[in-house]
């Protein structure tokens, strides 16, 4: 058989987790230990290409089963749990081309059946349990176009669960009502421009109906659907995300009670996150980075801290993303988890019943599912009132110091006085807060801070009369109030110094009027028990938030200015080493000094207007050379005074390829990066030991930049800092060709009435550019010549070939030039 492009998956949860989307996965967990929060992949062989996995229990055990969907045999996988390790897998049939898998209780005899969107054959496949792990085929359903992804869910609320399929070439949405019986009544279909890839089910509204969400990469959104309550849907509501959503997921994120929505973004390579303001609306997305080609998202607890995190699945570097929740619907980058070859679907369960979400992803290439062991293991808090949280770890994002209550029965009121005077805080607390703990819509509350006698008076009290309920395995691990503390990234008076573990400090609260009153009205006082949380500020110079200033601060500036990496802690705060309000080749040279020389200690201030002269006196002339025949470059450099450092900011206008960048100075390392149509190259000795002499000097020679180097900027330091005033004396063009076929993406993208296409030629070539629509319908020809080697570039005024102008929506441009063929989609809307 013949198969489609593969594009995308969707993973959702199980029925029963669906029913309480509220919070997803969770359980009492505990703060991991140090390292990885997964053990290395274990692979289990499944059918060709599998795309799409989920877990359930699929044989009665109570232990999470796997099925998992294979686009190319044709079949699904069932591969059986057995002492958290599973039994060879089981394939049975279904239509032609697999997309995704869902179970549920289809037929209503308390086993969870499967159903299967087959993207080739256009239907959904019904695979009915015998309650033994065992599927029969029971039919299968005509839909749209391209079925891409199917979700079980009770939608009209009758007690049977029903259908959700998306269509991506269709661009519908279509509904299948169950019968009761297993069988379903004809397709309802909903219209949903861009494509929809991915569909999940969840009440967004909090009508205590599902509505619907759909991954549009058509239209870079994502699209609400809200149920009418009967099983209907109202008109899509879209959301702008990131580039090309290929899946979307409901889970509770920011912990107030509603259901936020993430993407995996496939061209962007990140996730989007849209967080719920508790009636279906949303918050604009906030994007957080993937791997390469992110095509599935989940969301379970992976670090044992109650909240919400998100799995990525990224094809295209091999690889499972792991963002880790910060409590408040933001993320933070914790590490990559190798799987198999291109992982697309991805499922967090509790596959081994150690009270931890681990992960289950199809890895298409290696016709395998990868399973992700979590380590982080069941945690239990004592019943007790808890100040402080050791698995909170000290970033400039967690300033506050959470109280937690492990109440065994209903509390009506409580009193919390806590003495600080004793403690040595180098940060004064600035607030209490009661946002997303228990006792947030109680009224009245109380949080009173007193800067003199070092007190912090903490009350509550429901006049409502409804009692805290006791603590249960997600609520004692949700404050009842947080202490929250003065921005410790400003850095002023008493935020300079480190501030000490906080047992030391909790040690010396006076917790004697601390009471609590259950609902006979009786006060009573409760253990107290102190947590070793830390809060801390960042460390001027310290960009990579080790406590420390060394030479690894200097490799991780340099690695953020020339070559894209991580920004420094506190917003950057910690690289700006100067003060002077950027990070730049400035502060390489001043953190140099400091820890080779010497010299001054970083700063924590950004000084506006600088308190310094930055340039200092002297002058240098810079001059580009090119040599078309050796494909390179060379930049001179003259000087009146030996120079530490230089900065090099090169507009190319064009992807570089297989650049390199050598030094031409004894003792002087080459940094460089390329990212945003910018070439940017450092010189300098990372110790500070070695200078480009004063006179005039060949400094550094470029080689494969592909095409004209334009210098935009450069910033000249001479020895122990300060600006050199500097200029271009001559500046060539290198003349150097194309190393490399490439095909640009569209500009404007999207577009109205005409875009450009360009691409590169290394060599002299036959050259065919075609525009298809999204059935694959060739549109237009745009090149169909011989060209020379060089850079191309054509427009297209989105008509036909006929002259006829094309409707708006989604179209693909691909060119072939001997045997380099490569196609990318762009956007016409009128």
């Amino acid at each position: 058989m013949q198969h489609t492009k593969i594009l995308s998956i969707i993973s959702a949860p199980i029925p029963e987790v669906l029913l309480v989307l509220t919070i997803l996965f969770l359980g009492a967990q505990s703060g991991y230990a140090d390292g990885a929060l997964f053990d290395p992949a274990i692979n289990y062989p499944v059918g060709s290409n599998p795309i799409s996995v989920l877990a359930a229990d699929l044989n009665g055990d109570s232990i999470p089963d796997l099925a998992v969907a294979n686009h190319h045999s044709d079949n699904v996988s069932i591969l059986l749990n057995s002492d958290s390790t599973f039994q060879a897998a089981i394939n049975y049939a279904a239509g032609n081309g697999p997309f995704s898998v869902f179970a549920g209780d289809l037929d209503g005899d308390g086993c969870k059946d499967l159903a299967v969107a087959n993207a080739v054959s256009d239907d959904v496949s019904i695979l009915l349990n015998n309650c033994e792990g065992i599927f029969t085929q029971n039919g299968a359903y005509a839909i749209g176009d391209h079925a891409y992804s199917v979700f079980v869910a009770d939608l009209d609320g009758d007690g049977h669960l029903d259908l959700a399929v998306a269509n991506a070439a269709a661009g519908t949405l279509s509904i299948l009502i169950n019968n009761g019986d297993g069988t379903f009544q004809d397709t309802i279909n909903y219209p949903v421009v861009g494509g929809p890839y991915s569909v999940i089910a969840a009440d967004l509204n909090g009508s205590g109906h599902l509505d619907l969400a759909t991954a549009n990469p058509g239209t870079d959104n994502v699209s609400i659907l809200f149920n009418n309550g009967d099983g209907t849907f109202q008109d899509t509501i879209n959301y702008p995300v990131g580039d090309a959503p290929f899946d979307v997921f409901a889970a509770d994120l920011d912990g107030n009670g509603h259901l936020d929505l993430a993407t995996a973004n496939q061209q962007s390579d990140n996730a989007s996150v849209l967080l719920n303001h508790g009636d279906g609306t949303f918050s604009d997305a906030v994007h957080y980075p993937a791997g390469d080609g992110p095509q599935g998202v989940t969301a379970a607890d992976f670090d044992g801290d109650g909240d919400s995190d998100l799995a990525v699945a990224n094809p295209l570097s091999d690889d499972v993303t792991i963002l880790l929740n910060n409590g408040d619907g933001t993320f933070a980058l914790d590490s990559a988890y190798t799987v198999g070859s291109h992982p697309w679907g991805i499922f967090a369960s509790d596959l081994d019943l150690d009270g931890d979400s681990d992960l289950a992803v199809a890895c298409y290439y290696d016709n395998s599912v990868s399973i992700l062991e979590n380590l982080t293991g069941p945690y239990t808090r004592p019943d007790t009132l808890f100040v402080g949280n050791s698995a909170i770890e000290p970033s400039c994002m967690e300033a506050e110091l959470p109280i937690y209550l492990a109440n065994q029965e209903p509390v009506s009121a409580g009193h919390i006085v806590l003495d600080y005077s004793e403690a040595g805080w180098p940060f004064h607390p600035s607030d209490v807060s009661f946002a997303g703990t228990r006792v947030e819509s109680w009224n009245p509350t109380l949080g009173v801070i007193d800067s003199t006698t070092m007190t912090i008076d903490i009350g509550f009290f429901n006049l409502s009369g409804t009692p805290l309920d006791p603590a249960d395995e997600i609520t004692r691990d949700i404050p009842i109030a947080k202490i929250m503390f003065n921005d410790e990234c400003a850095f002023a008076g008493e935020m300079w110094l480190q501030p000490p573990d906080t047992t030391t400090l909790c040690a010396e609260f006076d917790c004697f009027s601390t009471s609590l009153v259950d609902t006979l009205g009786v006060l009573y006082a409760p253990d107290v028990t102190f947590d070793s949380t830390k809060i801390s500020g960042y460390v001027p110079g310290d960009a990579d938030g080790s406590c420390t200033v060394d030479i690894d601060d200097v490799v991780y500036v340099i690695n953020y200015i020339f070559m894209g990496g991580p920004a420094p802690v506190c917003e950057s705060k910690a690289g700006d080493a100067n003060g002077s309000c950027g990070i730049d080749i400035d502060d390489v040279v001043y953190l140099i000094a400091y820890i080779f020389a010497g010299g001054p200690e970083p700063v924590p201030y950004c000084y506006i207007p600088l308190p310094f002269e930055k340039t200092i006196v002297g002058n240098a002339s810079l001059s580009i050379a090119g040599n078309a025949n050796e494909e390179s470059s060379t930049i001179s450099l003259t000087a009146d005074r030996d120079v530490q450092a230089i900065q090099l900011e090169f507009a190319v206008g064009h992807d570089v390829v297989n650049v390199r960048v050598e030094s031409l100075v004894d003792g002087i390392e080459t940094f460089y990066g390329y990212s945003g149509g910018v070439l940017r190259i450092g010189l300098l000795d990372l110790y500070g030991t070695h200078m480009i002499p004063a006179g005039s000097n060949d400094i550094v020679q470029i080689t494969g930049a592909n095409g004209k180097l334009e210098l935009t900027n450069s910033i000249i330091v001479a020895k122990g800092g300060g600006h050199l005033n500097s200029s271009v004396s001559e500046q060539a063009s290198s003349g150097i060709l194309p190393l490399n076929f490439a095909l640009n993406q569209n500009h404007p993208n999207p577009f109205n009435p005409t875009t450009e296409i360009s691409f590169s030629l290394p060599s002299d070539s036959y050259v065919k550019l075609e525009i298809h629509n999204i059935m694959g319908q060739r549109v237009t020809t745009l090149v169909d010549d011989y060209k020379q080697a060089g850079y191309h570039t054509v427009t297209w005024s989105g008509r036909d070939d006929g002259g006829a102008s094309v409707a708006s929506g989604v179209y693909f441009y691909r060119i072939e030039a001997g045997e380099y063929s490569d196609c990318k989609k762009m956007l016409l809307m009128k």
